[in-house]
């Protein structure tokens, strides 16, 4: 008989992340030269450019003459040796129209931010005044992820694709404009300020999706096995290997009761 305990959520996407080659120093330097240009409420405010993406746009492509690069239709974050860098944190759907273009001559790096840590800070939109930050309970976490790349399923078996995501702690800003006597409820977020790197995870080849899949899943396993061996919901899990069949890696191999039944293929592998 096969067993699985189940583990949480932050405890996988923690034992995910690589910290070896992220540049704490580099990072620092990024968040240092975009969050002055925060304007607003005491220096808070709506950007048409937030400054985690800025800040990420410099940490990955330090040399500002490399960055808002117009290829065909398509105006690229940063474009440097050939390869395309794209920071995006949400509705991976709306880069089908960017992949198009651009995997037909480069590589293309889409760098998705996750806050591990995220502090909450209201500010007075009045007074400007800023309250202390209070850690938030909600954890961002590696399957994240899984629905963006599932709004961009069509282009993942391109070998010139790549995906990082980058884990960071982050500090969001929201006015106190909402409703209940805090004026917390619905209030509107201004800006999220990064302010520590965590670390990576990289998928470099179409191969790498597999490593989003837990260590110690029997030869043949189902969306349940995955979930208790992940900690995610299963829909996730449904999600992810709805991916990993698109993309060849895995194979439908039969059913337990009506749980679909999965094994590792060999395309990709």
């Amino acid at each position: 008989m096969f067993l699985i305990m189940k583990i949480t959520t932050h405890k996988y996407t923690m034992s995910k992340v690589n910290t070896e080659l992220v540049d704490e120093g580099l990072f620092e330097a990024a968040c240092q030269k975009f969050v002055h240009r925060v304007q607003g409420a005491n220096g808070i405010g709506t950007l048409s450019e937030k400054t985690v993406h800025a800040v990420l746009k410099y940490y990955y492509c330090p040399d500002e003459a490399h960055h808002e690069v117009k290829i065909g239709d398509y105006v690229a974050d940063a474009c440097i040796d050939g390869e395309i860098y794209e920071i995006q944190s949400k509705a991976f759907h709306l880069l089908r129209g960017k992949l198009t273009e651009f995997l037909k001559e480069y590589d293309v790096t889409v760098i998705y931010p996750v806050a591990i840590t995220k502090f909450l800070r209201y500010v007075d939109p009045d007074t400007g005044e800023i309250t202390s930050p209070k850690k938030s309970s909600k954890k961002g976490s590696i399957y994240d992820v899984i629905p963006e790349l599932y709004g961009i399923k069509g282009f993942l078996n391109s070998p010139r694709l790549h995906i990082v995501i980058c884990f960071i702690e982050m500090e969001e800003y929201k006015l106190l404009d909402g409703y209940g006597k805090d004026r917390k409820h619905h209030a509107t977020k201004t800006d999220r300020i990064p302010t520590k790197i965590i670390g990576e995870f990289r998928i470099e080849e179409v191969a790498d999706y597999l490593k989003l899949l837990p260590e110690g899943l029997p030869e043949r396993f189902t969306n349940k096995d995955i979930s208790l061996l992940s900690g995610y919901h299963v829909s996730y899990c449904q999600m992810l290997t709805n991916i990993l069949s698109s993309v060849g890696l895995i194979n439908k191999v039969g059913k337990v009761g009506n749980a679909l039944l999965y094994e590792i293929g060999h395309a990709g592998c």
